[in-house]
């Protein structure tokens, strides 16, 4: 009779079992972390929390294959390969792997349909290059279906296509987006398979297809690549890992696991070849055009699915995708996904320019760089003035806080603070002309009143920005005229690349403001519906976000810690 490390008889056969699948599915899940982690302390503790649940399914007699988060099969539409050994394929190697004989292969011809999108703007270049390209699709694949979608004029463009007894030829307005016309395509496809043959220049045996079709089949994922070289003989991979968190997307080449010499991959500019039925199911945007519309495809892919890419870099398709930095061209993508910057690879860094509205403060959602940009840029204005002046002024409350813990503005502020010293009062309001010059409105609300240790205290003003207010509070006697009158050089705190003043100990002070837990997290007073923020904060969470996969849900992030919404890794 085999041991047991529980007490089976207290618990049923049922709840054993959901005991059983429930350590399935988080092993699995760990498991799956584990290949992704980049960082040392959650690589540390990951591999604490693997050895904990190999204890766990060697007591319920768990194999490990069914914690395995890459499922084989075997491939149903291609014969099996087999390896002749490493001398088999010398000096140069274009052979090695070499499909066997069975029973249920089918030809290419019969399960993949090629679809190319042309734009007939570069009419000279398309009655060059087309010909030969449709031709060198025939022989390496016989009489496989091929659909060509032509943008813009249909002249001198029709005899290229006589007697084709495979081909369809469709054509669309130089203003249709590509998004709508590839999913015009697809739902013309009879195939099991549809390759998407986006900016292929040349065709022949390195597109592998029958490796790839056995690779989708064998690891049940739902689009397979391969590698891509253009026109300068540069190759690349194509295998990108993806990030989309703090307003960034970031693609970066590479990989974290493999299997049957493929990668896992997140995303990748090579054609690729996809089941029809899932590309039938997951559309392209119809509002994209060229620029993102790639981007935008596999973000809303991997967002619904899991490990549906892979790329098999032996494979390899000839083309010639350049991306672009035109700023104006993204614009369609930045909006549906509200990124602020897109990083690829080893491509420049595309940031975009902060001149339409982003200052959206709904509650849940962490604010906009730019929202928060403008913030940080009206209260370095204020300093600027303050110092022209002579002025004490110094951060306070949230602002302050924030400042503490991040460095800049709390992601989810809803105004800024400031203190200044009363006795300044008459300096800062000459502050109404240069904040207007520079865009701002001020509010003065005076307020003075006698007397705090034989001082005028009080003096309140706001200044206003297009979507934010900062208060300014008068104060008797601030810690930067207390250090100064005992020859110590006031504190200063690095606020969003600039050295502020701020009171003497700012730990100490926000500590002593907001007591137990200031640096986890709590959302402001105003989100929170309290009347104001003289409050006792409950800390490590959220609110609920109102949509589900948004990278600007506050729930995404953990309730404590700053790190996170720093600069990310795929």
């Amino acid at each position: 009779m085999r041991s047991v490390g529980f007490n089976e008889c207290a618990a049923t056969s049922e709840e054993i079992l959901t005991i059983r699948n429930s350590i399935i599915k988080v092993s699995k899940a760990i498991m799956e972390a584990k290949a992704h982690v980049r960082g040392f302390k959650t690589d540390h503790f990951l591999k604490e929390a693997i050895a904990e649940f190999d204890h766990l399914r060697n007591m319920l007699e768990i194999r490990p294959e069914e914690v395995a988060f890459q499922q084989k099969r075997e491939a149903m539409s291609v014969c099996p390969e087999e390896y002749k050994g490493s001398t088999y394929g010398y000096p140069f190697f274009d052979k090695g792997f070499e499909m066997t004989n069975c029973s249920f292969g089918k030809k290419v011809s019969k399960l993949v349909t090629v679809t190319l999108l042309i734009n007939a703007k570069k009419i000279n270049h398309l009655r060059q290059h087309l010909p030969t390209l449709l031709k060198q699709v025939m022989d390496t694949y016989g009489n496989i279906p091929i659909i060509v979608a032509v943008k813009g004029s249909k002249e001198n463009v029709d005899d290229l296509f006589r007697e084709r007894q495979n081909l369809k030829l469709r054509y669309f307005l130089s203003t249709e987006n590509d998004g709508k016309i590839l999913n015009k395509l697809i739902y013309e496809v009879e195939t099991k398979f549809l390759f998407i043959g986006r900016d292929i220049e040349h065709f022949d045996n390195d597109t592998r297809f029958e490796r790839l079709i056995r690779e989708m089949e064998r690891q049940d994922v739902k689009i397979a690549s391969g590698a891509s070289r253009d026109s300068d003989g540069r190759w690349t991979k194509g295998c990108y890992q993806r990030a989309l968190k703090n307003f960034t997307l970031i693609l970066e080449e590479g990989y974290d696991s493999s299997s049957h010499e493929c990668l896992y991959c997140d995303h990748t500019y090579s054609p690729f070849l996809i089941y029809t039925e899932f590309a039938k199911s997951v559309k392209f945007d119809g509002n994209l055009n060229d620029v993102g519309i790639i981007e935008d495809y596999f973000l809303t892919l991997m967002n619904n699915h899991e490990h549906q890419l892979i790329v098999c870099p032996d494979a390899m398709f000839h083309v010639d995708n350049t991306i672009s930095n035109d700023i104006q061209l993204w614009r369609p993508f930045v909006k549906k996904w509200n990124v602020h910057q897109i990083k690829i690879s080893s491509f420049p860094t595309i940031t975009f320019p902060c001149d339409y509205n982003h200052c959206s403060k709904i509650t849940g959602f962490v604010l906009h760089p730019c929202c928060l940009q403008e913030l940080s840029d009206l209260i370095k204005f204020i300093f600027n003035f303050c110092k022209e002046q002579k002025m004490i002024c110094e951060l306070q409350e949230g602002t302050l806080l924030g400042t503490v813990k991040f460095g800049k503005v709390l992601p989810w502020e809803r105004d800024g603070d400031l203190t200044f010293l009363t006795a300044n009062y008459s300096v800062l309001q000459n502050i109404v002309d240069p904040a207007r010059r520079a865009g701002y409105r001020v509010t003065d609300s005076g307020g003075l009143w006698c007397c705090v240790d034989n001082r005028t205290a009080g003096g309140t003003m706001q200044i206003h920005s297009a979507s934010w207010e900062v208060q300014l509070y008068g104060q008797h006697l601030m810690d930067s005229e207390i250090l100064r009158s005992k020859g110590i050089n006031p504190t200063q705190i690095l606020f969003d690349g600039q050295w502020v003043p701020a009171p003497r100990n700012p730990g100490l002070h926000a500590r002593n403001r907001y007591g137990y837990d200031i640096y986890a997290h709590a959302q402001h007073w105003m989100d929170l519906g309290k009347k104001d923020s003289w409050l006792k904060y409950e800390t490590r969470r959220f609110t609920k976000c109102r949509e589900k996969r948004r990278h600007d849900c506050l729930d995404q992030f953990n309730g404590d810690g700053n790190m996170q919404f720093k600069m990310i890794v795929p």
